[in-house]
């Protein structure tokens, strides 16, 4: 099983909202906790990520699908990164379009 750590670009509030969400998803069911992260330079405290556990190639294309519904759904300002286990990131911007970071 892999775990990808997803950061919310956004309010504390968008991250419970994104939890409450995938949730809502039997393939996520128990596969859901909390970590922390620093945040960037200059910033106080820590950045609070949402991780899924995602066991197949399947869990991960319901897992993409449902962001985008999710982050459509929200505000304007509100934007996702997902980290797969190697490091590798992609982004949903407000708009609710993917985009590889360079990362």
């Amino acid at each position: 099983m892999a775990d990808l750590r997803i950061t919310v670009d956004g309010r504390d509030s968008d991250v419970e909202s994104l939890q409450d969400w995938l949730r809502g998803e039997p393939e996520f069911r128990g596969q859901l906790r909390q970590g922390e992260a620093t945040g960037p330079d200059g910033a106080m405290g820590a950045v609070v990520d949402v991780i899924v556990g995602v066991a197949s190639s399947g869990a991960a294309t319901t897992l993409a699908k449902s962001l985008q519904v999710w982050l459509t759904q929200r505000r304007a300002d509100v934007a996702l990164t997902v980290t797969g286990p190697e490091g590798r990131r992609l982004s949903w911007t407000p708009s609710g379009s993917p985009m590889p970071s360079a990362c």
